[in-house]
């Protein structure tokens, strides 16, 4: 019931402003787009409250180095899914842009990532990606390749002990070092 659905949309609320989690902004997100009928309708008030929801994510969780692109993958689905359905070119527009934004932060995952968008501009937009984009991906991989270690040595299966500690206030002080506070308390 419509009850019951905004009960649980309220705690999955809770939950994602109590704890920053990517798997948690996936289910909300997955959520929305299963159950809520305004969403899976894609009304304009689904919409608007869809894209509210994956920006919360996106700012929440959205700069996590392995797993934030999943939180990204889906909002872009989403908004791919809509320019699908229309003829609207800001529609298109927003695709773009979604895959501009992620595209200059650094993700393990950029070379893939800018293959997709490459092909999704041939087929949809002006051809072929925007030098300054090209150039903000390779920043943003280079960006990427400098955490990889520190990511490797802080991802899941890690038993928590003094070494696991030390990674981690390793990757923090890189965090530091970068003058990024939101990359800071990601990793918190």
């Amino acid at each position: 019931s419509q009850e019951d659905i905004a009960r649980i949309r309220q705690l999955f609320q809770l939950a994602v402003e109590d704890y920053i989690s990517v798997t948690l902004w996936e289910s909300y997100l997955e959520f929305l787009q299963a159950v809520d009928p305004e969403v899976s309708s894609k009304s304009p008030a689904g919409v608007d409250a869809f894209r509210h929801a994956a920006e919360a994510a996106l700012t929440a969780a959205g700069l996590h180095l392995a797993e934030g692109p999943e939180l990204w993958s889906l909002y872009r689905s989403f908004e791919q899914d809509l320019a699908e359905q229309s003829s609207d070119e800001k529609q298109v527009e927003r695709v773009r842009t979604l895959f501009h934004r992620q595209l200059q932060l650094p993700q393990l995952s950029a070379a893939d990532l800018l293959q997709e968008y490459d092909t999704w501009e041939a087929e949809y937009g002006k051809g072929s990606v925007p030098d300054h984009i090209r150039a903000a991906a390779e920043r943003s991989a280079s960006a990427a390749q400098l955490r990889a270690a520190h990511e490797a040595a802080v991802g899941p299966g890690k038993t928590p002990d003094a070494s696991l500690l030390a990674a981690y206030m390793a990757y923090i002080q890189l965090e530091k070092a970068q003058r990024n506070p939101a990359r800071v308390q990601l990793l918190y």
